[in-house]
């Protein structure tokens, strides 16, 4: 059973048989965080937790990968931390903001974009001793 669930897990996520009896060592970063989500997945559990899962993977393969994840059971959950708001927006149907190490907001990725989205607050200080023209110029550049 569970070297059927390796097998059908590395065939979800594109590895071909010369693939599987490498070396892992020899593989590339995308391939290890591919193998590293295979991992995860193997066995069906309930709750899976993975850290930046497609980083250091080419568009192609992140697109892949998402599909893999979002094709997971309605009795699975993912716990996904990443610093992309795309991924969190394509996996998650709630996400938390982390500022500093604190939770910060909670919700859909709609809801948080509403609340917090089009707003940017830029705080400039200047040097009152330099004069502003330069000082502005050195902000343009």
């Amino acid at each position: 059973e569970l070297h059927r669930s390796a097998e059908s897990a590395l065939q979800r996520l594109g590895f071909s048989a010369t693939d599987a009896d490498k070396a892992v060592g020899t593989y590339s970063g995308g391939m290890r965080r591919k193998l590293s989500i295979g991992i995860a997945i193997v066995g069906r559990p309930r709750i899976i937790m993975l850290d930046e899962p497609t980083t250091a993977v080419d568009v192609v393969g992140k697109r892949h990968l998402w599909s893999v994840l979002q094709a997971r059971g309605k009795d699975q959950s993912a716990i996904i931390m990443t610093h992309s708001m795309e991924e969190a927006e394509a996996l998650c149907t709630r996400i938390a903001i982390q500022v500093k190490g604190r939770f910060r907001c909670l919700g859909t990725a709609l809801r948080i974009k509403l609340r917090y989205g089009s707003e940017y607050l830029v705080e400039v200080v200047l040097d009152s001793s330099k004069p502003l023209d330069e000082q502005v110029l050195a902000l343009s550049k």
